[in-house]
């Protein structure tokens, strides 16, 4: 058996011919390191027991020891080992085959603390500054309250024999330890995503009122449930809808999708949903179809011009009601509120030289025109320069303002911002009916 002396000296002797060759590489040191985690992670205990043993007369001193031991403590990189203190990276950190991106895949901390990952799970808090500071809840696109639903983590579509994508698929759910997938056979879907390929994407907004969403910059799908494949709803398959003449995207789902059932079309207790859009706020009852019905609009609040798609001529914020069931009362309130409108002989923009008349009604709610009941106007401006608007106050157009001024973009008549400003003009027009007021501020 060879003593520790022996060990050490068949080390030295295995690196000096390696120097000697000039052919030291990692693979010579990964074997020394190897040789010493595995056999000698106890040196001081070993090179005591030598030194006391009468059989061997070997001898080490502090500083020996100390550098043998030094060499075992370095952290393998081919074998799982653990670090017994912190470790610092200065310069970050990389796991994985990583490639940077929403479509790329391991994960990478920069020096900075900035990482990018795959997923993330908080088993407790997660502190945000965003989180902390912000008290405002921003929603760009249409609210759903369904049913049915989910959070999609993968997707398969199907292809034929030649490998061409066809109109079906299976989607897996995103769903949390113990949940169950809101899904059933035959809901209607629909969701909208952002497809890393901008050709899926609109390039407008568009809602017909009848269930047909188009939102710049995302790719719309609509898509049928045709079985379900696991017990806990977690996994089914799916059919897109097929083109018509009001809609011909055929958009696949996407993982990472939100998506919504608003209706279905066999089970009557799954076709009752509610939306919220930037105007307006829909309640939908028997929906079975892809498309909105007449019938399927129990009530709306908001903006109903949009409902003369379905024979109904509404215009203007208000509420459409399937019906009223009341125990208090109704009273039409005389006081409503003010508004200005505007007309213009121009189309709202000036050029250098050019003018344009602008005449200003006043109405009481949204039909009653109560322009010849003003008694008093106002005009003010801001142009940016405060000394430049208190000044033109004076002048006799805005001075002499009933209702109706010529705004001039003109060397010997300037009402607008001076031509070196690239900032617009801003009017205020206020208009007073007894004690009430109203303002409205216009940009040119």
């Amino acid at each position: 058996m060879e003593t520790p002396q022996e060990y050490i000296d068949n080390l030295i002797i295995y690196i000096d011919e390696a120097v000697a060759r000039a052919s030291v590489s990692n693979r010579h040191v990964a074997a020394v390191l190897d040789y010493l985690n595995r056999r000698l992670k106890s040196l001081p205990e070993i090179c005591s027991h030598f030194s006391n043993d009468a059989g061997h007369n070997v001898k080490f001193d502090d500083h020996e020891i100390a550098y043998l031991t030094d060499l075992v403590k370095f952290l393998r990189k081919d074998v799982p080992d653990a670090a017994a203190a912190l470790i610092t990276f200065l310069m970050g950190a990389k796991f994985g085959d990583y490639i940077p991106g929403l479509s790329g895949r391991g994960a990478y901390i920069d020096d900075n603390g900035d990482a990018e990952f795959g997923s993330l799970i908080i088993r407790k808090f997660i502190e945000v500054q965003e989180f902390r500071c912000n008290r405002v809840s921003v929603i760009m696109g249409n609210q759903w309250r369904s049913p049915g639903g989910g959070l999609i983590e993968r997707v398969t579509v199907d292809t034929d024999i030649y490998g061409n994508p066809l109109n079906t698929g299976i989607i897996t759910l995103h769903l949390e330890d113990g949940e169950f997938g809101a899904v059933a056979v035959d809901d209607i879907c629909m969701g909208s995503f952002h497809m890393q390929n901008d050709s899926f994407n609109a390039v407008q907004d568009m809602d017909d009122s009848m269930g047909n969403f188009m939102m710049t910059g995302f790719a719309t799908c609509y898509f049928r449930v045709t079985s379900i494949l696991t017990p806990d709803c977690s996994q089914f398959t799916y059919q897109l809808r097929g083109v018509s003449d009001r809609w011909t995207a055929q958009n696949h789902p996407a993982a990472q999708m939100n998506f919504v059932a608003y209706g279905n079309f066999t089970d009557a207790t799954r076709q009752v949903s509610r939306y919220s859009t930037r105007t307006y706020e829909r309640y939908l009852a028997g929906v079975n179809t892809w498309e909105f019905q007449p019938g399927n609009i129990m009530a709306q609040f908001g903006d109903l011009s949009n409902l003369d798609v379905f024979g109904l001529n509404m215009s203007g914020y208000s509420c459409y009601l399937n019906n009223i069931y009341m125990s208090g009362t109704i009273q039409q309130i005389e006081n409503a509120a003010l508004r200005i409108s505007s007309e213009t002989d121009g189309d709202g923009f000036l050029d250098w030289g050019e003018e344009s008349t602008w005449t200003f009604q006043v109405w009481k709610g949204y039909y009653e025109d109560i322009t010849d009941q003003v008694t008093r106007w106002s005009i003010t401006r801001d142009s940016g320069d405060p000394a430049e608007d208190a000044a033109w106050l004076n002048k006799a157009k805005v001075r002499n303002f009933a209702g109706t001024i010529t705004i001039a973009f003109k060397a010997d008549d300037n009402d607008l911002a001076p031509m070196s400003s690239t900032i617009s003009t801003l009017f205020t027009v206020t208009a007073w009916v007894g004690t009430r007021s109203v303002q409205r501020q216009y940009l040119i």
